[in-house]
């Protein structure tokens, strides 16, 4: 979309909103609440940075995600490097179908399918939880998507203990 991210997934509503869990709790990203096998789609025109799978029908407290090589009770997770209106992102889309995220390094357009929503990894029922961190101009998309090593907070240093937490934007 010419004005910015497009939408990831349709027929959603907000079941927890970023930053932190309507009860309390740190969130770092929005929960779109969705039935499992809804399409997912690009939010802008990229690289996938990382394909995790292998993750069942999750529950709360599963920590399946990171022995796949992605995020802690991520579950089955894309991670997206694209620009849009000049600008660096990477996304984060967790709790994925088995078997449906699309494989690592395929080129995306933004509106272009990415897998399907499910339940898995540290999840309470069917959602797609999308984290989206700023990474800066446009024009370092090469240099990130060559340099990138699996750190999946891209530098904000909020894996495992939260140390990035406090700088978060507002």
């Amino acid at each position: 979309d010419s004005t910015g991210l497009a939408r990831p997934v349709y027929g959603s509503y907000r079941s927890a909103g970023t930053w932190e869990y309507p009860g309390g709790g740190i969130h770092l990203g929005y929960d779109f609440a969705v039935p499992t096998e809804t399409p997912l789609y690009a939010a802008g025109n990229g690289v996938i940075l990382n394909s995790v799978n292998g993750c069942g029908y999750g529950y709360l407290g599963s920590r399946c995600g990171y022995e796949q090589g992605g995020g802690y009770g991520g579950g089955n997770q894309i991670y997206l490097l694209c620009v849009v209106n000049g600008k660096l992102y990477g996304l984060i889309y967790c709790h994925m179908t088995l078997d449906s995220p699309i494989p690592k390094g395929t080129l995306v357009k933004a509106g272009d399918y990415i897998g399907l929503s499910g339940s898995s990894g540290n999840s309470s029922g069917p959602h797609c939880h999308i984290e989206v961190m700023y990474l800066g101009d446009g024009s370092d998309f090469a240099d990130y998507a060559r340099n990138y090593r699996g750190e999946l907070s891209y530098g904000a240093g909020w894996a495992g203990d939260y140390d990035g937490y406090g700088r978060r934007c507002e």
